[in-house]
């Protein structure tokens, strides 16, 4: 739930830039959720995320496709 709304204003090259960060932290989450479902890491998959299971990885990485979505409907 959004409470507080912040305004910031950047050039579009850097709102891309902190949108690649975000999208990269969403993968990694996805990739740590199917690490805690099936046991394996994919040859992709450079790092995992610390936490206690499945669901709250995948709690996770929604946070941040969320907050992509939010900043790209902006742009």
């Amino acid at each position: 739930m959004l409470t507080d709304i912040v305004t910031i204003r950047l050039p579009r090259s850097y709102a891309y830039q902190a949108i690649d960060g975000l999208k990269n932290q969403a993968r990694k989450w996805e990739k740590t959720k199917e690490y805690m479902l099936h046991g394996e890491i994919d040859s992709e998959c450079t790092t995992i995320g610390e936490c206690s299971d499945e669901k709250e990885a995948g709690e996770i990485e929604s946070f941040y496709k969320e907050i992509v979505e939010i900043i790209e409907q902006q742009i």
